[in-house]
């Protein structure tokens, strides 16, 4: 299984490539695509937003990318709502479900993913497309890092710029091969245009200490440390306070061999 690179090592790289981020093909599709999305947020995402506080837009692009928004299910795609049936595909096992907004909020809280554990306030778009990223899993960043995630970035030059590749099935790669699909990122641009309730941007150099505390989320491989604890910094904290200690007693010393006996 990949390894979870950890949000605050990539948030920098995530806003940066967020603000860089356009599209680059299939414009019109995924004006239209939005759209349609959009159409189905007060009936299937806001619902689901309001039971366990992960933002309907999110929500929606997972829809999207995993069946269409055709009524598949969060967890892999499969048409099996209201069927007594469970899931056979990766993740196997879930279900039955007898409603979509249902089988959405497992997808969303079972253990390994737990985004319902992300307070409602700490949702940024970085905080977004890192777990958007760990619902694919982290195959891409791991073992093919010249190669963004098309999953968030297919068809924008993010992804487009790129060594061209993707997993054409579960482990196995296509080097050269490109996402036709429309990636996540493009899709919440779009959304963007529609909602004006877009989400907070967090700062690119933010300090470790001015990091909110909270819950951490648990997504893919672990914790997600979206949201650190500050008895996780105070290391950092101690050597800070010591060297600006440090820094003022060579200070003194210095401006006092200097003053006139």
């Amino acid at each position: 299984m990949a390894k979870e690179p950890g949000f605050v090592n990539v948030k920098g790289q995530l806003a940066s490539w967020w603000a860089a981020c356009h599209i680059t093909r299939q414009k019109a599709s995924i004006e239209k695509t939005a759209q349609r999305l959009y159409g189905r947020k007060a009936q299937y995402y806001d619902p689901v937003e309001k039971a366990i506080g992960v933002p309907w837009y999110m929500v929606a692009v997972i829809d999207e990318r995993e069946s269409g928004a055709r009524g598949g299910v969060l967890h892999n795609g499969e048409f099996i709502v209201g069927k007594n049936r469970k899931t056979r595909l990766v993740p196997a096992g879930r279900g039955p479900f007898s409603t979509w907004h249902e089988s959405a909020i497992d997808a969303l809280s079972m253990a390994g993913k737990n985004f319902d554990k992300v307070p409602r306030d700490k949702w940024s778009i970085e905080l977004v497309l890192y777990c958007l990223e760990a619902y694919n899993g982290w195959g891409y960043r791991q073992y093919h890092p010249r190669t963004p995630s098309p999953y968030i970035w297919s068809c924008t030059n993010i992804y487009d710029n790129s060594p061209r590749g993707k997993y054409v099935a579960d482990g196995k790669w296509g080097e050269g091969v490109t996402d036709s699909q429309i990636g996540c990122a493009p899709l919440l641009k779009a959304l963007f245009e529609l909602d004006k309730s877009k989400p907070k941007v967090e700062p690119k150099a933010a300090s470790p200490i001015i990091e909110t505390a909270g819950a951490s989320a648990v997504v893919a491989a672990g914790v997600v440390a979206a949201i650190q604890s500050p008895i996780e910094y105070m290391p950092y904290i101690v050597a800070a306070a010591f060297v600006f200690s440090l820094v003022t007693w060579l200070t003194m010393r210095w401006y006092r061999r200097r003053s006139p006996v």
